[in-house]
């Protein structure tokens, strides 16, 4: 919140000091998200298969770049980890437990699919803006594990024109 004041008050300064207050804005918010991602990869990643796991993600978004980058980290991640922590005991923890038929799990993980794999190609055949708008917001939930920072460049770079 205080950055956005801080751009706003930005925005009365013309010339050299306008621009090196946003420069410093700039190098704040880069100090705040470095930070939070040392503090996710401690908590996330704290041993080395889990490092590991998550460094291969890194690369494979980096490398594979859009969606399909997305989706395969996912399920590669999810591969590695069935496979490095296949004799692991689970944890005791209190779990909520509440029966879902299998047709039921079945049918959601369906649609799911079918609805990550059409809404693509029905939003650039039919050109409608709020398909378009529909398959935007889909897309970054479904393949985003995170929080608001995590989701609100997906967001910004469907919907933002630049410019």
């Amino acid at each position: 919140m205080l950055l956005v004041l801080f751009a706003f008050g930005a925005t009365a300064f013309d010339g050299s000091l306008g621009s090196g207050f946003m420069h410093g804005l700039k190098i704040v918010a880069v100090a705040v998200v470095a930070q939070a991602v040392w503090g996710m990869a401690r908590t996330l990643a704290p041993d080395r298969q889990r490092a590991a796991i998550a460094l291969g993600a890194v690369l494979i978004v980096a490398f594979a770049g859009g969606s399909v980058g997305q989706i395969a980290a996912i399920v590669m991640g999810g591969i590695a980890g069935v496979w490095l922590y296949r004799s692991a005991a689970a944890p005791n923890a209190n779990h909520l437990s509440f029966a879902v038929p299998k047709r039921v799990g079945a049918a959601a993980l369906g649609l799911f699919f079918v609805l990550l794999l059409l809404l693509p190609i029905l939003s650039g055949a039919l050109s409608a803006q709020g398909l378009e708008l529909l398959d935007a917001f889909y897309r970054a939930g479904a393949l985003v594990f995170g929080g608001g920072h995590v989701v609100l460049p997906l967001l910004e770079a469907e919907v933002v024109r630049p410019g």
